[in-house]
């Protein structure tokens, strides 16, 4: 049997360095896709945007990565995942996929859940939706960690243990953010009494799931290309704590 492949890249965004969680497990599940990944600095963070700005945002970011012609785009972020997405995926041809709460596999392993998110995620309609058609299974408490996720974006982690610690959590904790599951092991570290999950993992199996389906599967190297539209210098130093050996080049977004 002869199966095709399509060697064009898969594309990444978030507001900074949350991609890297969202990559490190794509190029594990998949690692001969190259993937042009944009750290974009410069709208950091989304998770403080009011909803109406925050989709302008996306909707220019998958204009820009467009010019790449990625054969599928992941927003590595929950909040425009969750509360955007589904409005600019009408106007689109190109497969896109977010990262979401894993509310389901939450609710197997616990009924008294905390949602650690930003406080865009935490206020916004779509979450208080997606909460209530599960409420009479589970007990949701939502704490917002706006600011663990500037000092992870800062590099500022001699902090960020402090911050961590001061956290009131039930013992069923969703990192509902993907810099916080850049640092998932400083949460399990500090409480070891929680369980923490995401839903990373649940999106990278549904995009290898299209892709085996759609005979979308590459032969490529696996490079990883970051495009970072603001100090991507500094971005280099924090990242290069995650992931070895990133190419960075900085971008200009006229957005």
């Amino acid at each position: 049997m002869i199966y095709s492949v399509d060697n064009r890249p898969i594309a990444v965004f978030d507001s900074g360095l949350g991609s890297i969680s969202v990559i490190k497990i794509l190029r594990n599940r998949l690692g001969k896709e190259n993937i042009i990944y944009l750290a974009d600095r410069k709208h950091h963070p989304y998770g403080m945007k009011d909803q109406r700005v925050l989709k302008d945002i996306i909707s220019n970011t998958i204009d820009y990565l467009l010019n790449y012609d990625p054969k599928i785009i992941i927003v590595g972020s929950i909040t425009p995942s969750i509360t955007v997405l589904d409005q600019v995926r009408a106007d689109l041809e190109i497969p896109l996929f977010g990262i979401y709460l894993p509310l389901e596999d939450a609710i197997k392993l616990s009924s008294d859940i905390t949602i650690l998110g930003t406080r865009t995620l935490l206020k916004s309609n779509r979450l208080d939706e997606l909460l209530k058609s599960h409420i009479v299974r589970a007990d949701f408490r939502k704490v917002n960690a706006s600011n663990i996720i500037h000092k992870v974006e800062e590099g500022a982690f001699d902090e960020i243990d402090r911050l961590i610690k001061d956290l009131e959590l039930s013992n069923l904790t969703i990192l509902s953010s993907t810099h916080l599951s850049l640092i998932k092991d400083r949460f399990e570290e500090i409480h070891r009494d929680v369980r923490f999950i995401d839903g990373i993992n649940n999106t990278i199996e549904q995009v290898r799931s299209y892709l085996t389906y759609h005979d979308m599967l590459a032969d490529n190297q696996g490079l990883i290309k970051a495009l970072v539209s603001k100090d991507a210098e500094s971005f280099k130093m924090i990242a290069d704590r995650f992931i070895k050996d990133l190419k960075v080049e900085e971008v200009s977004l006229s957005f």
